[in-house]
């Protein structure tokens, strides 16, 4: 909550940031002299509330699968995503983890396009003035913004029930569905202070040793910080050799350990030293080992999306979202120490339009699986009737070939499948996730080329349908009619 006599101070928000870091019993206990004072800001932000309905679907190890539907009102009490910070000025998870959904929920104001209502200015108020605020203005689109917004909704919904049923089945995997039935948006300025400051060490560009600086937000509301967390290298450094010193000890007493002998005081020096080094290059190595775990979810999203193209599109939607999901979090991480305005901007607008390309893309496909289904069922049952009236060539007794080749659709051959004879499904899979990342038009920019692309791809779905399925293949490989390519 707000205190009584208005917005904190820069020197009141600046103690915050101090208390936060010292409350960790690994945090530094003083930094008040590493942290330049802080510039307050009036960030924007949109601010939805939506009436969603929702589905989700637990599929356990045994095949087994549990579905729940739901309908519930969302807003920014109850689901932090719904206010989502609507310009690229700063780094976007200190703006969002600043948050305060009380304050916000009773401070927006409606917003219908340009004719929102004019905000109520707090800064000129008695209390909150002597101090010059910087006012951002909107340069997220409200499209955007919503996508965002019901995007973290979707994962914050996903990882609560996975979390539950987790704890039944380590296994488990969860998809989540959700619909907007009607949803509102509303604007606010929420007030914060933003510290600079230098933390640790890290390697420079020509390998040299150079200090690390950070950045942190605290509100203004209620003193709530985002920032990232520190070690202190003293404590570090007692930590790593008290550790050593005592398990060293230990061994000692029980073993008889030839270590005995030596000086068991160097070993624990030697891990204080090893305890200082990694408190001070401890962000640096962190921020190198998250970037790799993201690059490897969003190549197993790929993976699975490439996969999934070629069934249902119900199957499909869980996987398409987890990947646009994964897109924006590596927007949001990715080099974000570095953090401009207009890169990020323009990142933005180009992956979003990459986005919405991707779903009409999406329904493109499954308009002409649809029609390829149908045209390829009437050719199969007009050769089915012509059959039946005129009977089977001497040399199709038993079954029905497509002018005595095996592969008379070109399916195998689409998927760089030389000899059908001899391929497994594990060959089958493996040929189509090789020809799906060569052909994807996501990996394309020429508008020529690209078109080219998803055309190929599309023949690549339609043939990883049909030989995927044991039944289908086996019908296919006789040349018998098929009921649907879907």
């Amino acid at each position: 909550m707000a205190r009584r006599g208005g917005w904190r101070s820069a020197q009141q928000a600046k103690v915050d940031l101090q208390r936060w870091h010292a409350s960790h019993w690994m945090g530094p206990g003083n930094m008040q002299e590493n942290v330049r004072d802080g510039m307050p800001y009036l960030l924007p932000f949109r601010v939805f509330r939506a009436h969603v309905e929702g589905k989700a679907t637990t599929v356990y190890e045994d095949g087994t699968s549990v579905s729940e539907t739901w309908k519930k009102e969302y807003h920014v009490e109850n689901a932090p995503s719904m206010a989502v910070y609507a310009s690229f000025r700063h780094r976007r998870d200190l703006a969002q983890q600043a948050v305060v959904g009380e304050w916000m929920d009773n401070n927006a104001v409606p917003f219908r396009g340009h004719h929102a209502k004019k905000e109520t200015d707090p800064t000129k108020r008695s209390e909150n003035q002597g101090m010059k605020w910087t006012r951002e203005t909107w340069n997220m689109k409200s499209s955007m913004a919503w996508n965002l917004a019901l995007l973290g909704l979707r994962n914050q919904e996903k990882r609560t029930r996975l979390e539950k049923a987790k704890e039944k089945d380590p296994q488990a995997k969860v998809k989540v569905t959700l619909k907007a039935l009607r949803r509102t948006q509303r604007i606010v300025h929420a007030p914060v202070y933003l510290f600079e400051y230098q933390f640790g060490e890290k390697h420079g560009r020509a390998g040299e040793i150079v200090p690390q600086s950070f950045q942190a937000m605290v509100s203004a509301v209620d003193g709530t910080v985002a920032a990232q967390r520190h070690l202190s290298a003293p404590k570090a450094s007692l930590v790593a050799g008290a550790t050593v010193l005592s398990a060293t000890g230990l061994m000692d007493l029980l073993m008889g350990s030839p270590l005995a002998s030596l000086d068991v005081g160097f070993f624990g020096a030697v891990a204080a030293a090893a305890g200082n080094v990694a408190s001070r290059h401890f962000h640096a190595w962190k921020q190198q080992l998250d970037e790799r775990e993201r690059f490897r979810m969003e190549e197993n999203a790929f993976e699975r999306t490439a996969e999934e193209l070629a069934g249902p599109s119900k199957r499909e939607e869980d996987t398409m979202l987890e990947l646009e999901w994964l897109e924006w979090m590596r927007w949001m991480e990715q080099d974000k120490h570095h953090w401009r305005e207009e890169t990020r901007g323009a990142w933005a607008e180009a992956l979003w339009k990459r986005q919405l390309a991707r779903r009409l893309q999406r329904l493109y496909h499954e308009e002409r699986i649809e029609k390829e289904r149908r045209i390829h069922g009437e050719r199969m049952a007009r050769e089915a009737r012509h059959r039946e009236r005129f009977g089977s060539r001497p040399e199709d007794e038993g079954s029905w070939h497509w002018r005595g080749r095996r592969d008379h659709l070109g399916y195998y051959r689409i998927l760089g499948l030389e000899e059908p004879e001899d391929a497994s499904q594990e060959d089958i899979k493996k040929a189509f996730h090789s020809a799906a990342k060569k052909w994807h038009p996501d990996m394309y920019t020429a508008e020529q080329t690209k078109e080219e692309a998803s055309s190929q791809f599309k023949r690549i779905q339609i043939a990883y349908t049909i030989l995927r399925d044991p039944e289908k293949k086996a019908m296919y490989d006789a040349g018998r009619a098929l009921d649907a390519v879907g």
